[in-house]
């Protein structure tokens, strides 16, 4: 008796891995690289919120990822937080820190991935993507403030003068940081990228396929 020879050999499968592989790898470095950003913070004494590049890492993820990808490199930031991995602004973590006055601000930055990434992957005009990134940022502030009043027991406009007026012209310096950087580090790394995962394809669209006598 005969046995016909069987090819398991699934070419668009193997890509798909290889694709959600990068992209899970993106997700990853792009996590553990902000972490070290969003942990950068400059603090006063006796001033509740510090001064941080959190803004600063999410809009240049966007840049690099998208914002489905660069929100979700917020969220894995935001879970090793939560867990209490010191990845938070001054090095704190834990659940307390989304308690505590800020706290409304850490997720209000979910909303401002989304708001900005949108409008970045979608216009590529660069007024068009700071309209969008001052919009996030504005929903954020709105989140924020609305916590800070409720958790320090603060009025509006004490929250606004001690929580938005000043950082207003260090956000906006962020924005055109990462509009004049973003573009260029996505057009680098994304050489690299291709370039490495077009030789992993090539490689598996020639590699000799299994066979089951």
């Amino acid at each position: 008796m005969k046995f016909t020879k069987r090819r398991f050999y699934h070419e668009p499968d193997r890509n798909y891995r290889l694709q959600a592989w990068n992209d899970l790898c993106h997700n990853g470095n792009s996590a553990h690289d902000s972490c070290h950003m969003y942990s950068c913070t400059i603090i006063y004494p006796d001033w509740p919120v510090p001064i941080s590049l959190t803004n600063l890492a999410i809009y240049i993820s966007l840049y690099l990822l998208g914002w489905k990808r660069g929100t979700i490199s917020y969220l894995i930031y935001l879970l090793i937080g939560l867990v209490g991995i010191p990845v938070f602004s001054g090095f704190t973590g834990g659940p307390a820190k989304l308690a505590g006055p800020t706290g409304g601000y850490i997720i209000g930055f979910i909303a401002m991935a989304i708001i900005a990434g949108l409008v970045i992957d979608h216009f590529h005009q660069p007024w068009l993507q700071l309209i969008g990134m001052i919009v996030g940022t504005i929903i954020c502030y709105v989140l924020g403030t609305a916590w800070f009043c409720f958790e320090a027991k603060s009025t509006v406009s004490g929250a606004l003068s001690i929580c938005v007026f000043p950082f207003i012209p260090g956000d906006l310096i962020k924005m055109i940081i990462a509009m004049l950087i973003g573009p260029a580090i996505k057009k680098k790394t994304s050489l690299n990228i291709n370039s490495k995962l077009s030789k992993l394809l090539i490689q598996a669209r020639y590699r000799k396929p299994t066979t089951l006598l």
